[in-house]
């Protein structure tokens, strides 16, 4: 695994969230205001930062984007189902950022501060060489 191939998921994160911005825009208004707003999205510092780097906060983004979108379908179209789908979305969401920093810390370097970890503890993960 490379630098290139670990920011891989960051980049496409990055450019779904363009997209994603770009269907708000255009279903909340119109299409012009849709391709500003995804102009004005591709071109911010933080995505495309974010967009280069191998760390969970851009698929995060994405998450909330695309929630944010299931809410407008909800709200704008009426569909009952897109409000579900929201629900799942911030779900998925938590989810991202509470796992990474579990992976994080289980392939950290130290794993004497793995016993720091209450999920670790509840898991009954050892640490390698933790006497039986």
């Amino acid at each position: 695994m490379t630098q290139r191939t670990a920011a891989l998921p960051s980049l496409l994160a990055a450019l779904d969230l363009v997209a994603g911005t770009y269907w708000i825009g255009r279903r909340a208004f119109d299409a012009d205001v849709g391709f500003a707003a995804g102009l004005i999205a591709v071109t911010t510092a933080g995505v495309f930062s974010l967009a280069r780097s191998p760390i969970p906060d851009m698929t995060l983004s994405l998450a909330m984007v695309a929630a944010v979108g299931a809410f407008g379908a909800a709200e704008f179209e009426g569909r009952r189902g897109a409000l579900t789908v929201f629900y799942l979305l911030v779900g998925i969401a938590y989810w991202i950022l509470k796992a990474s920093y579990f992976v994080l810390q289980v392939a950290s370097d130290d794993p004497a501060k793995w016993g720091e970890n209450k999920l670790i503890k509840r898991l009954g993960i050892d640490p390698p060489g933790a006497k039986n």
